[in-house]
């Protein structure tokens, strides 16, 4: 029962991991077509957009802020369900993620409303 436990954490680290990558590359995706990834705003919403580069560039940097940290999270946490097995190094680690999610979120949101 434990050994699943690991492996089902194992699988979500990984998951985060490759989440941490794909969040880089759509902001630097971004950066370079002037246009908002398409998991930031759903198509619907898209054409209510004011201002598509500005909302881009405004949240360009935060974007890749958010996928860096996603990415270390993920980093971190396979090491430790690996290495060092340390419960307190886990819940800190989750900590950390909720908050990173918490600001990207508030960014994401101030965002909308100034260009949407």
């Amino acid at each position: 029962m434990v050994l699943a436990a690991i492996d089902m954490m194992f699988i979500i680290d990984v998951v985060v991991i490759v989440y941490g990558l794909y969040t880089l590359y759509s902001a630097i995706s971004m950066k370079k077509t002037k246009l908002p990834a398409k998991w930031l705003v759903a198509e619907q919403e898209m054409s209510k957009c004011r201002d598509k580069e500005g909302f881009a560039m405004a949240i360009y940097g935060k974007t890749i802020l958010f996928g860096a940290l996603v990415l270390v999270y993920g980093m971190a946490s396979l090491l430790n369900e690996v290495f060092w097995k340390n419960r307190i190094v886990n819940l800190a680690g989750v900590l950390f993620f909720l908050a990173v999610c918490a600001y990207y979120i508030v960014q994401l949101n101030r965002a909308r409303k100034k260009f949407f």
